[in-house]
């Protein structure tokens, strides 16, 4: 013991004293986050670390984070996942020259998110006996208030839950209880009006945005009815077969005899299917629409051109509705 204390040991080596936490400012929770946001929150984090010698990635989201802080601090990179419990070297170009094929010094394990603390607690599980537990620092760039507190050393902003993310949001865990908008939503928002002979190319052509892929999605869209074959051949051709397909049947006219006609009309269809179908929130493209249908379906609405989720105040508890997975 008197040669651990004084240093003097030759199989022991002293682990220098581990750096302050970081935590930074609260986002509302009715905030939409958007990849650029993420970026912009990873940079700044970057200033808050200490000396580190390389980044631990949890893929998939995580490789976001980790890839700028392993490009802005010049270290390597790897990633390690839940379900393939080894560290993988992801590689590097010419500027950085050859690297180890497994960490070493100080590391710093980063995601994208954390809530509940649960793939925290699998990754560093198994990175026992694959790095130096003592020199691992742990992140998110957007934690829950109790991650935040107990359970990681940097985190870029303390964000509550659910956590409403651009780049997850139509396939997390929670979405199965999430409809749908078509435009603007799923594909991008036409360039014509649906009268004009350009929009049956629309139809066939329209640009991907948001594809939800993780459950089967419901979708309520103004589109007309006739468009329901044109649409189904584009869900298909982008790998997704929906639950339900609700367009608009009566004259197409008739959706713009006031200006919250069409808003109106998705509410009530809300209303049904939060009875039918365990429906408890909705993505809509237009934010004065998203604004309508909150208030007259008692439901949020997702609006990523808002940047915000519209009737927060109507939130569930989503945790008991669904298992909550960081």
């Amino acid at each position: 013991m008197q040669a651990i204390r004084t240093g003097s040991c030759c199989y022991y080596s002293k682990i220098g004293e581990r750096a302050a936490r970081y935590v930074g400012s609260p986002i509302a929770k009715h905030v939409f986050i958007t990849v650029e946001d993420l970026t912009k929150h990873t940079i700044e984090l970057a200033g808050r670390l200490p000396r580190l010698d390389a980044i631990i990635a949890v893929p998939r989201s995580g490789l976001m984070p980790g890839s700028i802080l392993a490009t802005i601090l010049h270290v390597p990179l790897y990633a390690i996942s839940p379900m393939l419990r080894h560290v993988t070297y992801i590689g590097n170009g010419h500027r950085l020259g050859r690297q180890p094929q497994a960490p070493s010094g100080n590391v710093l394990v980063i995601d994208d998110t954390a809530s509940h603390g649960g793939t925290l607690a699998e990754i560093l599980a198994a990175l026992k006996g694959q790095v130096d537990l003592r020199k691992v620092y742990t992140a998110a760039i957007y934690a829950s208030p109790k991650a935040a507190e107990k359970l990681l050393d940097f985190v870029a902003h303390v964000y509550p839950q659910p956590h409403f993310l651009e780049w997850c949001f139509v396939n997390t865990f929670w979405a199965i209880h999430l409809a749908f908008d078509f435009d603007g939503i799923i594909c991008a928002e036409p360039t014509t009006y649906d009268a004009a002979p350009e929009y049956r190319h629309f139809l066939s052509n329209a640009r991907p945005l948001y594809l939800p892929k993780m459950h089967a999605p419901i979708i309520v869209s103004a589109r007309c009815d006739w468009t329901r074959h044109a649409s189904l051949d584009w869900l298909t051709r982008h790998n997704i077969t929906p639950k339900k397909l609700i367009l608009w049947e009566d004259h197409p006219d008739a959706r713009w005899a006031t200006p919250d006609t069409v808003a109106l009309w998705k509410a009530q269809h809300l209303a049904n299917l939060r009875h039918t179908d365990q429906i408890k929130l909705y993505a809509e493209s237009d934010p004065g629409q998203a604004a309508t249908i909150a208030e007259a379906a008692k439901m949020p609405v997702i609006c990523p051109v808002a940047r915000r989720v519209f009737g927060i105040e109507y939130l569930p508890d989503l945790e008991q509705m669904e298992p909550c997975h960081d």
